[in-house]
């Protein structure tokens, strides 16, 4: 089984990132169908988020890949939109893929009690057709991931001290031209 084009998502993120807050991540998901989604009783949506440092810094620690979140398993009814929030603290200020996959999956098994919002290990990405295993608090899930879709953007993350730089930087422009206009109209005068 494949996920259908009539499946979409979206990622949604905030214009400004500050190192060390946490950013709010939305993931969208539309059923353009007329029917339920997945439509087979074992079969579930299920979204792995996660963020790579793409630009390197000079004295940078760390690793690539820093967080990585997923939702709980889910089903989308006719015309449905389901939204799913995440937050990250991206720790350095650098520029940051943030990805969300959608994986169609198939649950194998189910260990304990998994609390999805705990994720200790394992990982979905790049293991289409083949089964994985997640690691979460109290439990542990064995799925084999049917189909992904990928969606991902681009953000950089900086300090408070940068920001406030740069809308003094804007604030001072804005002042002089807002000083040039005003000697412009003095003279027309």
């Amino acid at each position: 089984m494949t996920l259908l084009p009539n499946i979409s998502s979206h990622l949604k993120m905030p214009i400004v990132c500050i190192v060390g807050e946490n950013v709010p991540i939305t993931v969208q998901v539309k059923n353009l169908t007329k029917e339920r989604y997945p439509s087979e009783d074992d079969n579930y949506l299920v979204i792995e988020v996660w963020d790579e440092m793409i630009k390197y810094y000079p004295g940078r620690k760390g690793h690539t890949t820093l967080n990585i979140q997923f939702s709980k398993p889910f089903k989308l009814n006719p015309q449905e939109v389901k939204e799913f929030k995440f937050y990250f603290e991206l720790p350095e200020q650098a520029q940051y893929k943030i990805r969300a996959n959608l994986n169609l999956v198939k649950v194998v098994k189910t260990n304990g009690n998994p609390k999805w919002e705990n994720h200790i290990s394992g990982r979905l990405s790049s293991k289409l057709g083949k089964t994985a295993t997640l690691q979460f608090e109290e439990g542990q899930v064995i799925l084999e991931v049917l189909d992904v879709k990928g969606v991902s953007k681009k953000k950089s993350c900086t300090t408070n001290h940068n920001l406030i730089v740069i809308v003094g930087s804007i604030s001072a422009i804005l002042a002089a031209i807002a000083s040039i206009v005003s000697l412009i109209l003095q003279l027309g005068k």
